[in-house]
């Protein structure tokens, strides 16, 4: 069975329409993460009960990737709070924080309590800011301009395709005399 010209057309320009759309959504929510006001957070003062660093699972279709993330439970708070680093080194952290220690934890609450929290934005020790909300920041603003990169490349990849389909003129043959 053989597809007509028009339905493949509109099969890609369905597709990378809907794909683009998608990435800038997921573009424009990373940058609404990234400059959230620490006033609009969560926040939770307390002693704590536990740190250190542990090792989360994340489950994709080509398997499980398992990272280590950085972690603080506080006396009263039912969550995990979580932080992330790509280098996965958590010294400066480690150093910082320790049990029985008195800090404030800004973040963005969530429902599943059982997974770690990783919406840590700031955490203060007093005066002292150990985690800067500045490195959330930057993660997310890479994840959204990511994001609107790849839309852009799915938008191209898309008329790239739909190229082959257009009319090109015959190229002409002069003969000199």
């Amino acid at each position: 069975m053989r597809i007509s010209r028009t339905i493949k057309r509109l099969w890609n320009a369905v597709a990378s329409l809907l794909l683009s759309s998608v990435c800038l959504f997921v573009s424009f929510l990373a940058f609404k993460n990234a400059y959230l006001d620490l006033s609009k957070l969560d926040v939770v003062s307390g002693q704590v009960v536990d740190t250190g660093v542990m090792v989360s699972s994340i489950t994709t279709s080509k398997g499980r990737i398992d990272s280590q993330i950085y972690f603080v439970k506080i006396a009263g708070v039912n969550q995990i709070l979580a932080v992330y680093y790509p280098s996965q080194n958590y010294h400066s952290l480690q150093h910082a924080i320790q049990v029985g220690d008195s800090i404030s934890v800004y973040y963005q609450n969530t429902i599943d309590t059982q997974k770690p929290n990783l919406s840590t934005y700031q955490i203060n020790k007093g005066a002292r800011i150990i985690l800067d909300q500045a490195e959330y920041r930057n993660k997310e603003r890479n994840a959204g301009y990511m994001a609107s990169l790849g839309a852009l490349m799915i938008a191209g990849l898309g008329v790239w395709q739909d190229r082959k389909y257009w009319k090109h003129p015959k190229k002409s043959v002069y003969i000199k005399s």
